[in-house]
């Protein structure tokens, strides 16, 4: 079973789960970086458009402001600052298979239909012939039971569109394209002691995407 772990500290974005009516929310795009502020729909984060792990090589440029972007940078970058070094991450191919390179490239990580905060959102699969997607988990939304109805996500996006944008994402609404992710992933948060660029040994069971 995944354990969801919810932490708030120096260096790490708070973590949050928030009660909502399913009724009341519909999917919809709620912030959209369009030049010359093409990083603004996650400034908070200081991310632009690099990340450690060297996935900003896939990335592709926008030529208003020269701006550069890619979903897998950002995600990457995100993991940087709230979980511990990644060993195998850097070698991550298109977000179409982050899911199945999660379980094969590195130790521990958890791949389920399971949202948490800070997860990794994660639309595609292998053998697809789209590069597929991913998107940071900032908030997950649920009802009044605690079922996972929706979530908040922010992310990077290359190809044609070349900006970052947040976006809330019902389970039950998709409309304009925004649907409900394929996979959310699981990988180790830092703990109250920090973490080391060595890498911690992940514990967590590990499943099939």
């Amino acid at each position: 079973m995944k354990t969801k772990i919810l932490i708030s500290a120096l260096c790490l974005v708070a973590m949050s789960s928030s009660h909502a009516s399913a009724t009341t929310l519909v999917s919809a795009q709620t912030c959209t970086g369009y030049p010359p502020t093409t990083y603004s729909c996650v400034s908070k984060y200081g991310y632009q458009g690099k990340d450690p792990y060297g996935l900003h090589r896939f990335s592709s440029r926008n030529s208003v402001d020269n701006s550069l972007h890619g979903c897998t940078s950002f995600a990457a970058y995100m993991l940087s600052i709230n979980n511990p070094w990644v060993p195998g991450l850097s070698t991550f191919d298109a977000a179409r298979s982050w899911a199945y390179d999660a379980l094969t490239k590195t130790t521990g990580a958890v791949v389920d239909q399971d949202p948490s905060a800070g997860d990794i959102a994660q639309w595609g699969k292998p053998t697809d012939t789209n590069l597929g997607h991913v998107a940071y988990v900032e908030e997950v939304l649920v009802d009044a039971n605690g079922i996972a109805i929706g979530i908040v996500v922010a992310d990077d996006n290359g190809g044609e569109f070349q900006r970052t944008t947040r976006k809330t994402i019902i389970k039950s609404s998709p409309t304009n394209g925004i649907r409900w992710p394929d996979n959310f992933i699981t990988f180790r948060s830092y703990s109250s002691g920090g973490g080391s660029s060595g890498g911690w040994l992940m514990t967590s069971i590990r499943v099939s995407p």
